[in-house]
């Protein structure tokens, strides 16, 4: 049992560090490249779609270039993207690296062990809580 849990929690890890190394490169390319850059869900094409467990998209909004993408979730976990302003089809920061009035919560969900809320403040810095999340109990 406990080689599981490792697993579980190695795991979690992994798709938490995965995701906020993009978040703070998005945030990064904002201020350095002084444009509004775009994360979203991904698409069977390739391009900005809804479904955040599909992989999700890092886009120069200026020249529609993509600058990253990341891989599909696993399938025993879920990926949501909860916004304060109720526009969860995306994720943007500005050039001096807020976010376009967004804050919000990216969820990893597990079906089995701990789970994981990404924090994004207005101000395009982070926050990661782990371990037992309400919200993934409501969606598992």
């Amino acid at each position: 049992m406990a080689y599981r849990e490792f697993v579980h929690q190695n795991q979690l890890s992994t798709l938490v560090n995965t995701l906020t190394d993009a978040l703070e490169y998005a945030r990064d390319e904002a201020i350095t490249l002084d444009t509004t850059i775009t994360l979203c869900p991904k698409n069977a094409e390739g391009s900005c779609g809804s479904n955040w467990q599909q992989g999700q998209l890092i886009i120069d909004k200026e020249n529609q270039r993509v600058l990253r993408v990341l891989h599909a979730m696993p399938k025993q976990y879920q990926l949501l993207w909860k916004s304060t302003l109720g526009d969860s089809s995306h994720l943007q920061w500005r050039s001096d690296g807020f976010t376009r009035g967004q804050q919000g919560s990216f969820f990893i969900c597990a079906t089995k062990g701990p789970s994981a809320q990404i924090i994004i403040l207005r101000t395009g810095r982070l926050r990661v809580v782990t371990g037992k999340i309400s919200r993934c109990e409501r969606v598992i």
